[in-house]
């Protein structure tokens, strides 16, 4: 409820942007948003459902899973392992506007291939790697992971694949759609 209030005291507090402004005094403004997305942009859709699920279903795997299978299963530190994930944690949040500006500069293609191909390459032997539960191998696992998520930029990526009248609405469907994929995360 919280966050909802936050989010409805945002909404009503602050400006439209020049561009949003822009839309509205063309009178562009979409009256369907969402059917105008889906029926206008599906491969886009599907691009965002699949980058962000692919995105959640790592994050929630690695750090929200992980450290608890560690502990509950594999007997090791609970301090330990949450240390581990909070390294990766670090990597992401000091990356990303490095990484930002890089994608900035060469394009998001680049470092979306790079990033996606990272995941890819390194989701199994990462796995493997952080259940040895070493605090070496749980800092490096977590550390390759970290990097690896920060190099994805989605909402910048994710912004730039609609226009400005169907902005809001596509972002929600990308990132609403697939949190139940982000459910599949393993339980512990």
């Amino acid at each position: 409820m919280p966050v909802g209030l936050v989010g409805l005291y945002l909404r009503l507090r602050l400006d439209k942007t020049p561009r949003f402004r822009a839309v509205q005094r063309a009178r562009a403004v979409a009256r369907w948003p969402v059917r105008e997305v889906i029926w206008t942009y599906p491969g886009r859709v599907l691009v965002g459902f699949g980058l962000i699920a692919a995105a959640s279903l790592s994050f929630n795997t690695f750090f929200i899973y992980l450290p608890s299978q560690l502990a509950t299963e594999l007997e090791i530190p609970l301090p330990r392992a949450l240390a581990g994930a909070l390294l990766g944690l670090a990597v992401m949040a000091t990356l990303a506007p490095t990484l930002g500006r890089l994608s900035d500069r060469l394009g998001r293609k680049p470092l979306l291939v790079a990033a996606t191909l990272g995941l890819l390459a390194l989701t199994v032997p990462v796995y493997l790697l952080v259940r040895q539960g070493g605090p070496g191998s749980l800092a490096l696992g977590y550390l390759l992971i970290g990097v690896a998520l920060s190099g994805l930029v989605l909402p910048t990526l994710l912004s730039e694949l609609f226009p400005t009248r169907l902005r809001s609405s596509a972002l929600s469907i990308t990132y609403g759609w697939p949190a139940p994929c982000s459910e599949a995360a393993p339980r512990s």
